[in-house]
């Protein structure tokens, strides 16, 4: 299955993501460069699908990281403190021939997300 990248530009399989390229924006380093604002599950949606809203930290633009089609989520929480903040670590991102489908992990300080997508876009 190919996974669809929509405003931005197609990232590395089983490489560690901190950044987007090909963005509205440019390049956007998620990890040094910005804040994670909040994250959201849309359910209800014609399609469930995953937000990850962000804000730079210079500029203070937002945007959302949506990953479309998702499915089989997973969630763990980590031993961190709220008043830790939530703070984007990573992201990785392989392709399962088993399953015939993209896997997506998203490292947070409070917690880890896997699941599988069918879309990624950069929403400004």
């Amino acid at each position: 299955m190919e996974v669809g990248f929509v405003g931005l530009d197609r990232w590395n399989f089983d490489s560690e993501i901190i950044g987007c390229a090909g963005t509205a924006l440019g390049f956007v380093d998620l990890h040094n460069s910005c804040d994670i604002m909040r994250v959201e599950f849309g359910l209800g949606l014609s399609v469930p699908s995953l937000f990850l809203h962000f804000e730079t930290i210079a500029a203070r633009e937002r945007f959302a990281l949506a990953f479309r089609e998702v499915s089989t989520m997973e969630a763990s929480q980590k031993d961190a403190s709220p008043d830790d903040g939530q703070v984007f670590h990573g992201l990785d991102y392989w392709y399962d021939i088993e399953r015939d489908t993209a896997l997506f992990r998203v490292d947070l300080e409070m917690m880890e997300l896997r699941f599988a997508a069918r879309e990624v876009a950069f929403v400004v």
